[in-house]
């Protein structure tokens, strides 16, 4: 399919935002900047906050894609393209940033942990290092979530078998989910309070598959209108669930249908408009804001309070200029690798 998806346009919109706004906000914490008062009490709803809820969103998004362009797939090629899809970008992101990370913190970039955990961000498994020794590595691009969705991409051709037959459709998805479940408790192959781990993303994912085949159903007035008020529900009164933790799949799960239905009602509205190329441009070079988003804000918080700057939304502005300019030009090497890599395979 070549046409727009608005709705899966717009999703990926808000929610590489809204990680972005969240990175913002817990750095801000984290440095001591001030905080508008009302962003960051909205961005620290519902448990696990906006942040985590978009993480989630991601992954139901991917699942959900991935069902919608891959029913069908030869095996080589779908690996080659998604593996290197996701690795290439980060060794590209990566080394301009710790040019810069040298220049700051030049003790860090060579010191033996620098040399000795870099090459597990440089293969994506970030998560993997972190879960099995404790120590998470040195990266300047990239979080816990590249280690989860390669391992989704590794995996898909199996996860498609299993979700192409009804039976063993409904059977996996009790199993994933008391999986996802379950491992909130034993934390078994996970970091953050059970959040980073496999079993999050697996579930997450196979959501977004289940939510791609039934979404004609899914975006129907009467599951939306169910939906919105479960989110609204939710958002507010998290606290007072039994199993606070359900909260972050609750407003994830209806979050996602009512942000596809909402894309998808205003596709018309916008085509043509400033608001649609802010949106392609978002889409385009998501990846690449993903991996090095992070890394920036950290770094130029810093050198906004050192100078004294204590000013929020002057920082914002800067550093959205700063990331979306550095994602093009990670984009446009990307691109260029990636044409000569296939013309040579030719």
């Amino acid at each position: 399919m070549n046409r727009k998806d608005y709705g899966y346009q717009f999703a990926r919109f808000v929610l590489t935002w809204i990680i972005f706004f969240h990175h913002v906000l817990t750095t801000g914490r984290d440095q001591g900047m001030s905080l508008p008062f009302l962003i960051n009490k909205a961005f620290s709803r519902p448990s696990g906050g906006l942040g985590q809820m978009a993480v989630a969103m991601f992954f139901l998004l991917s699942g959900a894609l991935m069902w919608r362009n891959h029913q069908e797939l030869e095996i080589g090629r779908f690996y080659r393209k998604r593996i290197f899809g996701i690795l290439i970008p980060i060794w590209i992101c990566s080394i301009p940033l710790i040019i810069v990370d040298y220049l700051v913190n030049p003790s860090l970039v060579l010191s033996a942990y620098a040399r000795h955990t870099i090459l597990f961000n440089f293969l994506g498994l970030d998560l993997y290092l972190g879960v099995l020794t404790g120590i998470y590595p040195y990266h300047v691009a990239g979080e816990w979530f590249t280690s989860v969705i390669l391992t989704m991409y590794i995996l898909y051709p199996l996860l498609k078998k299993l979700f192409s037959e009804k039976k063993i459709r409904v059977i996996s998805t009790v199993v994933i989910t008391a999986v996802f479940v379950v491992n909130f408790k034993i934390k078994l192959f996970t970091m953050g309070n059970g959040w980073y781990s496999f079993s999050v993303g697996l579930f997450y994912f196979w959501c977004g598959m289940l939510y791609e085949k039934y979404r004609d159903k899914l975006i129907e007035k009467k599951p939306v209108i169910i939906s919105s008020i479960v989110f609204v529900a939710v958002y507010l009164f998290y606290n007072m669930l039994p199993f606070v933790r359900l909260s972050s799949p609750a407003v994830s799960l209806t979050g996602f249908i009512v942000l596809n239905w909402f894309g998808n009602r205003i596709g018309n509205s916008i085509n043509g408009t400033a608001v649609e190329k802010i949106i392609d441009f978002t889409c385009k070079n998501s990846y690449m804001i993903y991996l090095t988003h992070h890394y920036i804000i950290i770094t130029l918080m810093k050198g906004f309070l050192l100078a004294g700057l204590d000013l929020f939304w002057l920082f914002v502005v800067s550093v959205i200029i700063i990331v979306c300019i550095y994602s093009v030009l990670c984009r446009t090497a990307n691109d260029f690798v990636l044409k000569k890599i296939g013309s040579r395979k030719k």
